[in-house]
This record gives C-alpha cells, structure tokens and sequence, in this order.
C-alpha cells in the first residue's frame, strides 16, 4: 500500500477538577481530558504555503512555510509552533492544507486554545519523522502558547490535553504526573453566555498570588502552602491587606482539598462518587465566597444542577462564564436543568490525549 498524503490529529479539551489556578504556585491540580475534541486534517501540497481554513468560524488564513514567520495577531498559535520547532532545527520545506474543526466551545476555558497547539504540534512533529511523547508535545505546546506571547497561565492545560485521563499533576520541584485511575462517570458543562474578561483575570489572579508568595517567603523562609498549617496562617495576617490575606487562606484551603481528593482517587477503599462531589461542592465556595469569581448566573446554574442530581458543582476555571456538575447518574436530568434556564449544555466524559488518526503519510521535510 503506496504512502498517503494526509495526515488528521485530534486532542482534548479539559476541566479542572481540583486546584483553580494552583499551578501558578505550582501547586498541584487534578485535572481530566474531557470529550470534547479539536480536530485538524492536513494534506501535503507542493508549495510552501500552509493553508489553514477554520471551520467553526468560517475563517481562513495563509502564509509561507519558508519564510522568516512573523506574528500577525494575539494568540497567533499556527505561527508561533512552527517558530518554536524551528528553533529546535525541525526544518519545513513543503506546505500544507489545513482543516480545523472542533467541538471544544470557543471562551469556555475548556482548553481548545491548548488543544489546538498540541493537536497542531502533534502533526508537525510526526510528519517531520519525530514521534514525540506526550509530556514533550506539552513542553512544546506551553511554550508556543504561552511564553511566545507572555501571556499569563499555567501549563496544566497542556499536559491534560496531550496526556488524556484523569490525573494528578505537581509542578514542583518539577513537573511530577501519576494518573488516576478511577471510573469518574460522566459531567455536564453548561455555558452561561456571559464570557468574563479572561486574560485580566488570570494575570490579576497569578501576579497577586506570585507578590504574595514572594512576600511570605521574605518574611518567613520556613513558609509552605503545602507544609505550613491552615491554623499558623493567622501569624502572617498583619503583613497583608484583608483582600491579599484572604488569596492566601484560600489557596491553603484550596491545596488542602486538592489533596484530599486525591487520597479519594487514590484508596479504592474510601473512593466514592459522591464524596468527590462534596469536595468539588467545597471548592466552588472557596471561589465563590472567598475569592469572588464566581457570578449570580453561575451561582444560579450550580444549583440548579444540583438540585438536579448532580453531586456536585463548580465553576470552570473561574475565568469563564461556564460551569460544569459532577453527574455520573442522571446527566441528561442535569443538562436539561440548565438548558431551561436557556443556557448551552453538554455532557461529557473522560477521554485519551492526543493522536494520530492516520499514520500513513509522506515526511512534509522531504
């Protein structure tokens, strides 16, 4: 059988089950990929332009593979993971026909940003001849979306999206991954409609959390979000202003519940369904009561699937104008609660990292 011209990759979208925006404390997280896909189909053509039409927006952009690649917009992704791979002596000569579909809500902070890079790093490694492993597709992937663009974030989107799964997911004193394996059953995403500003409220929520770090580590060097009890927390409250001191007391909380839920994960002995879901009821009143980023619709949604059967309920991201409810038994119920309220829902469950759907293809480097 002769070799194909074509090449499709697909990764996941994800949800943070545990650790809102701990990973830029490098704190750990317990996410889950999620199924909800970013899709791209690419054909070798014989120039050295790359083609890429946007399905979902109807949109369509173009430029030279070979020439000196220069940024024409934020967020300029298919630009900025080509430049990454070039420095890193990955070399293109031949272009390409790029079709992107996808099924991840543009602004709902389930990650189609980070996987749509690692999707599109994915296809220019493999048909370079270079079969990365997932944890490198993410290394590479957080740096052609984030650092390129000095935007503000973590990477565990990257690592979700790449890897697939349910996992836990430590950053320091290096990127540490265990995964979890557990039948999580299924979750019902709802969308509000009212997108929030996320780039101002990511970079608010990392460089206060950085100045505070920072500063308690001045002040005492012993300091540990992950080995200081919640009850000695109250001796550094003079050095803070209420609201500083109260990001503080909630990212201890919030680690506490972190890892609490992966001791549940963890001991097939105390697992239970319903005990993650009081833990994920836990955190959203951290962020809702105490960090102040939940919204009245959200607020309205969450419990409105709960009283639907969900288990539990949170906020997605607390940057998006979506939530989602833990719901392994009565998803469709959960749904249409939220659907009444003339919101956008869709269940979802685990699913795998990113792929190849076609393995049989010519080098684009060739």
């Amino acid at each position: 059988m002769g070799m194909k011209n074509k090449i499709s990759t697909s990764a996941p979208g994800r949800i943070c089950l545990f650790g809102e925006h701990q990973d830029n404390l490098k704190l750990p997280v317990i996410p889950v990929a999620i199924s909800k896909r970013v899709n791209i189909q690419a054909e070798i053509i014989n120039n050295s332009n790359i083609k890429i039409h946007l399905q979902n927006t109807n949109s369509s952009e173009e430029f030279n593979i070979t020439d000196n690649i220069t940024y024409d917009k934020d967020k300029d992704y298919f630009k900025s993971s080509i430049n990454v791979l070039k420095r890193l002596n990955y070399e293109f000569t031949k272009g390409l026909d790029v079709n992107v579909s996808g099924y991840i809500p543009i602004h709902s902070k389930l990650s189609s940003s980070a996987s749509l890079v690692v999707a599109w790093i994915k296809l220019l490694t493999k048909l370079n001849g270079i079969d990365l492993s997932p944890n490198e597709i993410a290394k590479l992937a957080y740096r052609a979306e984030m650092l390129e663009f000095n935007e503000p974030g973590g990477k565990m989107a990257h690592y979700t999206t790449a890897l697939g799964g349910v996992m836990f997911l430590d950053f320091e004193p290096q990127v540490k991954i265990e995964r979890l394996s557990t039948n999580l059953g299924t979750f019902v995403i709802g969308n509000s409609g009212q997108p929030k500003d996320t780039k101002a409220i990511l970079a608010n929520v990392k460089i206060h959390a950085e100045y505070i770090a920072n500063k308690i580590k001045f002040i005492d060097s012993n300091f540990s979000f992950r080995n200081t009890a919640l009850e000695e927390f109250n001796k550094y409250r003079k050095y803070f202003p209420r609201n500083d001191f109260n990001l503080l007391l909630a990212a201890k909380r919030n680690y506490n519940i972190t890892m609490q839920a992966k001791e549940l994960f963890t001991d097939e002995k105390f697992y239970s369904q319903k005990e993650i879901g009081k833990l994920l009821n836990k955190e959203q009143q951290i962020l809702r009561e105490e960090l102040n980023v939940s919204t009245n619709k959200i607020n309205r949604m969450i419990d409105a699937s709960l009283n639907a059967g969900a288990y539990g309920a949170k906020i997605n991201d607390s940057s998006s104008g979506c939530m989602f409810a833990y719901a392994p038994e009565n998803p469709e119920e959960v749904a249409e609660s939220l659907r009444k309220m003339g919101c956008k829902a869709f269940i979802v469950k685990p699913d795998e990292g990113v792929m190849i759907h076609d393995d049989s293809y010519s080098l684009i480097a060739s």
